[in-house]
């Protein structure tokens, strides 16, 4: 959770750090078993812009 804001509650980073790995988890089951491994990439660039997003999200 050290990538967060250092700005954000402890909850909110919490959620983060969970709400990326769960991504990345499903990132690696599609490339396991999914037949088109290019959705993983465009997946990669989603979350980023999600990340982006939350970032510059107002503080809760």
């Amino acid at each position: 959770m050290s990538f967060c804001p250092e700005r954000w509650p402890e909850r909110r980073r919490f959620a983060v750090a969970e709400m990326i790995l769960a991504t990345l988890r499903g990132f690696l089951l599609e490339r396991l078993i999914g037949e088109d491994a290019s959705e993983v990439g465009e997946g990669f660039e989603a979350l980023i812009r999600m990340l982006e997003r939350e970032e510059a999200a107002p503080d809760a």
